[in-house]
């Protein structure tokens, strides 16, 4: 069943402009070298929300990969799971 919390993210997420700029950098899928699409990384998405979506009600968790970043956050006595979904070309960081 469909989580209208994802499927609403989904709806608004700029998934064109990824498509944009992982053409401008030539990404393409590591065994099939073919372009990503945005029906592809849609569902790539989708797996990593539902992912940390049903993830045990620990305050946060996040899923990575192929350049998402899906995050779920929960705040005490809030029951409400807050997702967040980037698509990150880089990043450093030095704690």
């Amino acid at each position: 069943m469909p989580i209208k919390q994802i499927e609403d993210l989904l709806d608004e997420f700029n998934f064109e402009k990824v498509v944009k700029v992982t053409d401008c950098l030539g990404w393409t899928y590591a065994l099939s070298k073919e372009a990503l699409t945005v029906s592809d990384l849609r569902r790539a998405a989708r797996r990593l929300l539902e992912g940390v979506y049903q993830m045990s009600n620990s305050p946060e968790e996040c899923h990575c990969s192929g350049g998402f970043h899906a995050e779920r956050r929960m705040y005490p006595g809030d029951n409400t799971k807050y997702l967040s979904l980037r698509f990150v070309v880089t990043e450093w960081s030095n704690p």
